[in-house]
């Protein structure tokens, strides 16, 4: 009699089906930029970035952000899949203090419903958020833009970027994206003011376990919050990456803080000299510094 219990109860173990992982719970979402806990700007449209992705036999058709500071509204972000998707926002925030911001997933027929990313922001001045002894700064991909990895543009030029800091430290070195491997001639990064003084130039490092243009020789130049610095690439043979319509708006990624129209060139065949201030398109020119604290 026991025997035949214990078939029984196997029996029905094995026909009992699984429970089922409820759709939404398979759609992941997340929001990249800006950092966790960073300090944003009160009244002041500024630029969110994510991802998403979808387990589901269907591909992620959008996302959505929900600020506790307006909970009962969903807002749509701009997304693309190129692979993976990636989305983003301008919001701008009125409400100072903290405010979560959530996103959230869907497909075509399915809600992400499972764990969503939740990132804590400041909303206004006076608190300066943590960040690594080294801060990289990083241009996510937007939802709306594609960058172009090599421009067929030949010219001699130099392409930078326009930054602030919240706190002192030293930009040690900078990171430039070269995918034109034809190209004849030396690199050189430059650290400028915004209003032309030269700080550091350095020529590029070419070993594979520390690349980019060493400042000082690694040692790194002073900055300051409340100067405009340019980061630069002089680029001798042109066919440059360039992201057109990435720099519309503020974009926050402690310690740095980067302005509408941050990209910046100067060509070096037109008898012009100093520091790139010319603007085209919101273009982003894949130039990244590397802050220390």
């Amino acid at each position: 009699m026991l025997r035949k219990l214990v078939v029984l109860v196997l029996a029905v173990l094995l026909v009992t089906p699984a429970p089922a992982v409820a759709q939404g719970n398979r759609i992941q979402s997340f929001i990249r930029l800006p950092g966790t806990e960073n300090t944003v700007p009160l009244g002041q449209p500024v630029l969110l970035v994510g991802g998403a992705r979808s387990n589901t036999d269907e591909p992620v058709t959008g996302v959505e952000l929900q600020f506790s500071d307006d909970p009962g509204t969903w807002h749509p972000a701009a997304t693309r899949n190129a692979p993976e998707t990636t989305w983003n926002l301008v919001h701008e925030f009125t409400t100072p203090g903290w405010v979560k911001v959530t996103a959230r997933g869907r497909t075509a027929t399915q809600v992400q419903s499972g764990p969503m990313n939740v990132l804590e922001l400041w909303i206004g001045g006076g608190r300066l958020p943590r960040v690594d002894a080294y801060a990289y700064l990083t241009l996510h991909e937007r939802g709306d833009t594609t960058e172009n990895p090599v421009d067929d543009d030949p010219r001699p030029v130099e392409l930078g970027l326009r930054f602030q800091v919240d706190r002192p430290g030293k930009i040690r070195k900078i990171l430039s994206t070269n995918n034109f491997t034809a190209g004849v001639g030396a690199r050189v990064g430059r650290l400028w003011t915004a209003d032309g003084q030269l700080l550091a130039e350095a020529p590029e490092n070419d070993q594979w376990w520390n690349p980019g243009f060493l400042l000082d020789g690694g040692a790194g130049i002073p900055v300051v919050p409340g100067v405009t610095y340019v980061a630069s690439v002089y680029t001798p043979f042109g066919r440059y990456a360039v992201t057109e319509n990435y720099f519309t708006t503020t974009f926050i990624q402690a310690p740095f803080t980067i302005e509408p129209d941050a990209g910046v060139y100067r060509y070096h065949d037109d008898g012009s000299s100093g520091v790139p201030s010319q603007t085209y398109a919101h273009s982003a020119y894949s130039v990244l510094p590397l802050f220390y604290s």
